[in-house]
């Protein structure tokens, strides 16, 4: 709890109360002090990666904020982390404090198989995505179910991602949504509807992260 609360003083120090002001960083100081368990470990993952990383307010363009497409137009969907793209390589990092049951779910959840769609509307390299999964929530000493070790946690994770990649809907949405730079940086062929397994393998290595 004590470490927590340092980086809830790191946060507020360096993100709330700047000029400009940083949007969504007073609302999650606010949902900090009054949010759910699960609102908690998420902001207490954000506030942990934001400080690891360095980033400071020049680099992150807001918390929980839309994510766009490559016009910039709300895709109605929502990231962790919107950062500057003129400043950093990545341009959005998605946050996720799941436990092994979670995990499980991922291929059901409709919610996260639309925020993943909406992604790929607003790159153009798969560097400029992140998907961070809390390493705490997910291996020892921390977890409650943990997994033998990070890359058994990221294997587990990349093919419920290779699951959603592999529909033929969510892949043909994904495809029709892709900019000709991504498709290209991807060797895929602009007629292509499908993804094939060697390039599900590619894009979910790239993306997701257990740490």
């Amino acid at each position: 709890m004590s470490q927590y609360l340092e980086d809830l003083r790191y946060f507020a120090d360096n993100f709330v109360g700047t000029s400009p002001p940083i949007p969504g960083a007073q609302e999650l100081i606010n949902c900090a002090q009054r949010g759910t368990k699960y609102q908690i470990d998420e902001i207490a993952q954000t506030i942990r990666k934001v400080k690891e990383a360095g980033w400071n307010n020049s680099q992150i363009q807001g918390f929980d904020r839309p994510i766009l497409d490559l016009n910039g137009n709300p895709t109605g969907r929502f990231t962790d982390i919107r950062l500057n793209n003129a400043a950093l390589p990545l341009k959005y990092n998605e946050l996720k404090s799941y436990v092994k049951s979670s995990v499980a779910g991922i291929t059901s959840s409709s919610q996260l198989i639309g925020q993943f769609k909406a992604y790929f509307k607003g790159i153009e390299n798969l560097n400029e995505l992140k998907y961070s999964f809390d390493a705490k929530k997910l291996l020892a000493p921390t977890a409650i179910d943990p997994y033998p070790s990070a890359a058994a946690a990221k294997e587990a994770i990349e093919k419920k991602f290779k699951k959603i990649l592999e529909n033929p809907s969510n892949a043909m949405e994904i495809l029709e949504n892709m900019s000709p730079n991504l498709k290209s940086s991807l060797g895929i062929d602009p007629d292509d509807i499908v993804f094939t397994p060697a390039k599900r393998q590619e894009i979910v290595s790239a993306i997701i992260f257990v740490e």
